[in-house]
């Protein structure tokens, strides 16, 4: 008995799924090698070539102060060049920063351009509510996080649970975000990549040496009152030896039913002896459940959206995390 070698058409389907798989193939390894070649070493491969303003250089006519303000006045999102990477790869800049070695790599060319002569600009800050150390580890983290991709991923934690809030993922492009102790640029990076517009996006910390973070204090904020939708603080709790002014800071700023997002660190007991880098006062407090974070907004919690204790892990770090919103 023959076989049936099937219809002159089925065979034409078939030939042409065979085509269609191949050009889809091609398309896939195309991108790929697109991708990779955009993660080489290159620092301005994702930039443009605007040169970046000397601050230790005044241009004719000009002082130093001039520059700076000119310097954090330009357009922060001119120097980054994503068109040609999104041609040659058919994805959107969403896309592309969706994907975190592209997120480090142009936080990481985004430094090298604006710190290329090593100049910070720092904020008038009280002392006495912060740790001593505070300003000289946060400056010295800076270098030491950018070269960390899982370190500078961290603030993930905290914006899942932030974006899993209704009112916030339903207005996520209009929502106006206070990012408090950011460091780098890669916090406000990720937020890009989850759809916070960079015109509401503000960022705060003690120094800058980039155009999208402000300079100032967390306990004495320059700030209108109910100007924020959203205010985050990653880890910045441990730095204040004044919580309760600045828990009245971010009620004052924050909308009524806006959200709070904090995240800090849980030492456990066993290892609260081990000697630190931040020397710790004593009336230091150490954080072991959300309720204590809670405590300082007493009065002004409405819904509790989300809260984590810290736990005793055998070999992962844990966290003591909370988002709620406000009521006045």
């Amino acid at each position: 008995m023959k076989h049936s070698t099937g219809s002159p058409i089925q065979g034409s389907v078939k030939r042409g799924l065979v085509k269609a798989k191949k050009k889809v193939f091609r398309a896939m390894f195309h991108l790929q090698r697109k991708l990779f070649h955009y993660l080489e070493p290159d620092p301005y491969k994702v930039l443009s070539n605007v040169e970046a303003v000397h601050l230790d250089e005044p241009a004719a006519g000009k002082s130093s102060a001039d520059n700076v303000n000119a310097f954090l006045s330009r357009d922060p999102f001119a120097d980054i060049n994503l068109q040609e990477l999104c041609r040659d790869t058919g994805l959107t800049s969403l896309d592309l920063l969706r994907i975190p070695r592209i997120r480090h790599k142009i936080a990481l060319q985004r430094w090298e351009r604006f710190n290329r002569n090593g100049k910070f600009i720092s904020a008038d800050f009280s002392k006495k509510d912060m740790l001593p150390e505070t300003y000289d580890y946060s400056l010295m983290m800076v270098e030491k996080s950018l070269g960390v991709l899982g370190f500078l991923e961290r603030p993930i934690l905290l914006l899942n649970p932030l974006l899993a809030v209704d009112k916030v993922r339903h207005s996520v492009s209009s929502c106006k975000i206070l990012s408090i102790g950011p460091r780098t640029e890669y916090e406000i990076l990720l937020m890009l990549s989850y759809g916070f517009s960079l015109a509401n996006i503000t960022a705060l910390d003690l120094f800058t040496y980039s155009p999208w973070i402000e300079t100032g204090d967390m306990h004495d904020m320059k700030y209108l009152d109910n100007a924020f939708d959203v205010v985050f603080l990653g880890d910045v709790f441990p730095y204040s030896t004044n919580i309760p002014k600045l828990a009245e800071e971010i009620i004052r700023v924050c909308k009524p039913g806006g959200c709070v997002a904090i995240s800090t660190d849980y030492v456990p007991p066993s290892e609260r002896s081990v000697p630190r880098q931040l020397s710790r006062p004593p009336n230091w407090v150490w954080f072991e459940r959300s309720q204590q974070l809670l405590d300082y907004f007493s009065g002004h919690v409405d819904n509790v959206f989300f809260r984590q204790d810290g736990q005793l892990l055998d070999s992962a770090q844990s966290n003591v995390r909370v988002v709620f919103d406000i009521k006045k």
